[in-house]
């Protein structure tokens, strides 16, 4: 991790959160690089890498382990557990003080990808779940940052030993010349974008609430 920043340490996780101090001013792209360097790191060691959220403050990284046997029960997925942590973090930890502090959020998680012409119909019905049972599946690292007015996601293949679960490297996918993605043109219903008045649109929202609460 870079200087100002101490390491993930999932020892020191209470419940599903690890608070990480940022002891001096950090630049955003430093801060979510160290993260995927982290979970490079953790998918090299371990061979699995635990789906993450980290709310990052211009003080403090909120690293959420998001609750993977909850979702495989319900068969949901785990980004769907993203807007809900968002929202209580904002309510609790956020206020007309403090809301410029707030940078943006990462996830990081793994996920199986699958391949098919839009012509064979092959997505048509699909249900959550079903991609890992599919013979032409990829397995892939997600990386998405979604930062004031910016949406940024990388996906990298999880290139395993053969006949072995070891993780041996992880290779960003490429596009053809004039392929490639937007990311802030992507829609992302699960992992929501934060709109360039974003502080300004937090400000009126909370002073709104406040006069409501004062009112009754």
């Amino acid at each position: 991790m870079p200087n100002g920043i101490n390491p993930p340490d999932s020892t020191l996780f209470k419940g599903d959160l690890q608070i990480i101090k940022v002891k001096k001013v950090v630049p955003l792209s430093t801060i979510t690089v160290a993260n995927m360097d982290h979970a490079d790191f953790v998918l090299k060691t371990q061979d699995n890498f635990h789906p993450s959220l980290f709310i990052i403050t211009k003080k403090f990284i909120y690293y959420y382990l998001l609750d993977v046997e909850t979702a495989d029960t319900t068969k949901t997925s785990v980004l769907d557990q993203v807007i809900p942590i968002l929202s209580k973090f904002m309510a609790q930890n956020m206020n007309l003080k403090n809301i410029d502090e707030f940078l943006g959020y990462q996830v990081i998680a793994e996920a199986w990808m699958g391949r098919g012409s839009k012509e064979s119909g092959a997505f048509n019905h699909y249900q959550q779940g079903d991609l890992a049972k599919w013979p032409s599946r990829v397995e892939c690292l997600i990386n998405t940052i979604q930062s004031v007015g910016k949406t940024e996601c990388t996906i990298y293949d999880v290139i395993r030993a053969e006949n072995s679960e070891k993780v041996i490297e992880l290779k960003q996918q490429t596009f053809k010349k004039g392929d490639t993605p937007e990311p802030n043109k992507i829609e992302m219903p699960k992992l929501p974008k934060i709109p360039k008045g974003f502080v300004k649109h937090f400000a009126k929202l909370y002073e709104q609430a406040s006069n409501e609460v004062e009112q009754s």
